[in-house]
C-alpha cells in the first residue's frame, strides 16, 4: 500500500513548492514591521565661550588736532634764520625738509607788528625776454633756501622767482638786489672745435668772454666775406646767450640754484627798521616759527 502512495505524496510536494510564495506574502501581511524605537541623542548645550585672559591695555590717546600736527613737522622743516633790518630788508628762510618730502610755501605767510605778507606763485624758470612765463606754487625740497626781498623787483613784469645757471647772461642787462650767480655753462668752443676755420676767424671766436653774448660780427675783418666763418658765428650766437644756454641745459639736475627769490612789495615795508618781531605762519594760520630782534 506504500507504494501506492508514493505518487500522491510527489503530487502534494510539486503543489506545495508551487504555492509557497503565496503563502510567504500572507504571513508578511499577517506579521507587521516590528522595529525596536531608536532614542535619538539631543543636541550638546554650546560651550561657553572661554574668556581671554590677557587684560586690555589702556586706551590709545586721541590724535592731536591736525593744526598741532603740522606745527609739529613744519617746525623741524623750515624757520626764520636771519634777518637784515637795514633798507633793503632781507628775510631768509632756512629749510631741513627731509629727502623725498616737498613744503609747498606759496599760501604761508610772514606777519610783522605793521604787516602781513601771504607768499604768491612763483616762476620756477624765468623765460627768455620774460614773455610766457608760468606762475605756479613755489615747491621747496631738500635743501633749498628762501630770500624775501623788501628791494625792487629785478623783473617787469614783477615776479618770484627760482635763479638758474644761465642767470649770468642776465647779470649783463639786469641788476639784481639779491645775489644770483654770476657763473654760467662754458659753451665758448675751444681750439678743436674751430680748427676747421680760418686761422683769422678762430681768433676771433676764441676771444669770446664767458656769460656774455658774442660782439656784432666784424663787417671790415679780413674775415668779413667768410661765409664758413659767419655760418659757425650765427649758429654759435644763440647758443652763447640766455636762451640757447637755457634750452641747452635745463634739463641738468643742476641747472636750478638752491634758492627762490621772493619779492615784497617794495611800496609797503613789511618790517620795522628798529625793534619787531616777525612770525612764519603756515596756511592754517599756525605759527611755526618766531624771529625777535
Amino acid at each position: 500500500m506504500a507504494v501506492f502512495l508514493i505518487p500522491f505524496l510527489i503530487i502534494l510536494g510539486i503543489f506545495a513548492f508551487e504555492a509557497r510564495d503565496e503563502l510567504v506574502g500572507r504571513l508578511d501581511f499577517l506579521l507587521p514591521d516590528f522595529r525596536l524605537p531608536v532614542r535619538e541623542s539631543e543636541p550638546s548645550a554650546a560651550a561657553p565661550p572661554q574668556q581671554s585672559i590677557l587684560r586690555q591695555g589702556p586706551p590709545e590717546a586721541p590724535s592731536p588736532p591736525l593744526q598741532e600736527q603740522g606745527a609739529n613737522v613744519y617746525a623741524d622743516w623750515i624757520e626764520i634764520s636771519s634777518v637784515r633790518r637795514q633798507d633793503p630788508y632781507l628775510i631768509t628762510l632756512r629749510t631741513d625738509i627731509p629727502k623725498g618730502s616737498e613744503l609747498i610755501l606759496t599760501g604761508w605767510s610772514l606777519e610783522s607788528r605793521v604787516q602781513t605778507f601771504k607768499v604768491p606763485q612763483g616762476v620756477k624758470l624765468v623765460p627768455a625776454g620774460l614773455d610766457g612765463a608760468v606762475f605756479a606754487p613755489i615747491v621747496l625740497e631738500w635743501g633749498d633756501s628762501v630770500k624775501i626781498s623788501g628791494a625792487q623787483n629785478p623783473f617787469k613784469p614783477k615776479f618770484s622767482f627760482r635763479p638758474n645757471a644761465c642767470f649770468g647772461y642776465l647779470k649783463e642787462t639786469t641788476e639784481f638786489p639779491v645775489s644770483v650767480p654770476s657763473s654760467c655753462p662754458s659753451d665758448i668752443p675751444k681750439i678743436e672745435g674751430v680748427s676747421h676755420l680760418s686761422p683769422a676767424c678762430q681768433d676771433f671766436i676764441l676771444d669770446f668772454d664767458r656769460c656774455k653774448e658774442p660782439p656784432p660780427y666784424p663787417a671790415t675783418s679780413s674775415f668779413a666775406n667768410d661765409l664758413q666763418c659767419k655760418n659757425f658765428y650765427e649758429n654759435l650766437k644763440f647758443q652763447l646767450s640766455y636762451a640757447g644756454c637755457v634750452k641747452t641745459h635745463k634739463t641738468e639736475d643742476d641747472f636750478f640754484d638752491n634758492e627762490w627769490h621772493i619779492y615784497v612789495n617794495e611800496e609797503e615795508r613789511l618790517i620795522r627798521s628798529t625793534h619787531d618781531r616777525i612770525l612764519l605762519k603756515d596756511p592754517d594760520g599756525v605759527i611755526i616759527d618766531e624771529y625777535v630782534y
